[in-house]
């Protein structure tokens, strides 16, 4: 944890960033967003099995940009990210969303991280993405922290649910997912779910037509 901060610190001290996403602990078992451009509260930062967020919404949004425009060069943002968040970053790079140059990340090895605050971390309450998640260490960083260790065991009914499916003829399976569809009512709340905006905006102007 020390070695995060520590990092922050030096990163917002010699200018090299504008600012560095990250987390804050509010409680003992919640965490939440928090943006640091004072070196000074490098020391909010955290990282552990509550850091819920996927913070990579953030790289986006033009407040948080604006930060890093100042009249002679255009500075860096540091970012804490989760392995799998790490992906997300790397989607809004290829979708030149972000430009790899203008951002630090920061990475952990990860064992999981809990299915919502407030619940104690183990087994019974890892979150269902963790269960059967194999990037426990990230792919791409620039800095990474943290020791590696074991996820704990889970169950998980999700994928019991998949393998079920998998097992079932395609005729099965076929009248299945049309009783499933037959369900929607083209309120397009699934295209207002998708995490990047290039993807959104698209299913919801019907640039792209099925198939």
């Amino acid at each position: 944890m020390e070695e995060l901060r520590e990092y922050a610190k030096e990163l917002l001290e010699k200018g090299e960033v504008a600012a560095v996403i990250g987390y804050t602990q509010v409680t003992e078992r919640r965490t939440k967003p928090i943006i640091i451009t004072d070196p000074a509260d490098s020391s909010k930062l955290v990282f552990n099995e509550y850091c819920l967020n996927n913070l990579s919404v953030y790289l986006t949004k033009a407040r948080i940009n604006a930060m890093c425009r100042t009249k002679d060069k255009i500075m860096k943002l540091a970012i804490c990210a989760k392995p799998c968040d790490v992906h997300s970053i790397v989607a809004l790079i290829q979708e030149n969303q972000v430009h790899r140059n203008d951002i630090v990340i920061i990475s952990f090895n990860c064992h999981g991280a809990v299915k919502d605050f407030g619940y104690e971390f183990n087994g019974e309450n890892l979150a269902s993405k963790c269960i059967t998640c194999e990037t426990h260490k990230p792919l791409y960083f620039d800095k990474i922290f943290g020791e590696e260790k074991e996820t704990p065991k889970a169950s998980d009914a999700a994928l019991a649910r998949i393998e079920e499916l998998e097992s079932m003829t395609h005729e099965e399976r076929f009248e299945y997912f049309k009783k499933e569809f037959d369900k929607c009512i083209k309120c397009y709340a699934c295209a207002l779910c998708v995490r990047f905006a290039i993807v959104r905006d698209a299913l919801l102007t019907r640039q792209y037509h099925d198939g």
